[in-house]
């Protein structure tokens, strides 16, 4: 991570924002499929379960939330190699985010639980690793949960 200080960011949601640089994470290769785009910072939707993964120079965004949240049950080991990558050494230094497809219809929404976000929050690196036990499209809403609008 850089030093200190604050840089403005041109965002899609939030306009013009001034971010700390201490929050910045920065993915040494990028994420999939965007492996230019090597630092976002994380932007919490008010008052909601989703934060939003932006870009620090580019528009590019995602819609991210914590899976533990909404799937208690979601359980996976973070690979060796990974642990070394990030440098980490405390099990409470990680953060995991999931990447969301929003649709119109709600019901429709998923959640990519195959390839979580790492980030060492500690030392603010992170990636993108890939398990093969879970669903790329899992439903966001279990189908027997009633969303009511208003």
């Amino acid at each position: 991570m850089g030093g200190g200080g604050s840089m403005l960011v041109q965002t899609p949601l939030f306009g013009e924002i001034s971010i700390d640089r201490e929050k910045v994470v920065t993915f040494q290769h990028g994420i999939p499929g965007f492996e230019n785009e090597k630092q976002f910072v994380f932007l919490p939707m008010d008052d909601s379960l989703f934060t939003v993964m932006q870009s620090v120079t580019s528009s590019l965004h995602f819609i991210v939330v914590r899976p533990f949240q909404l799937f208690p049950d979601y359980d996976f080991e973070i690979p060796t190699s990974f642990v070394n990558q990030l440098e980490i050494k405390e099990p409470d230094e990680v953060v995991i985010y999931n990447i969301v497809v929003l649709h119109d219809d709600w019901k429709k929404s998923t959640v990519n639980m195959q390839a979580p976000i790492v980030i060492n929050s500690r030392n603010g690196k992170g990636l993108q690793i890939v398990l093969n036990q879970y669903k790329i499209k899992q439903p966001l809403f279990p189908q027997s949960v009633q969303v009511k609008n208003g």
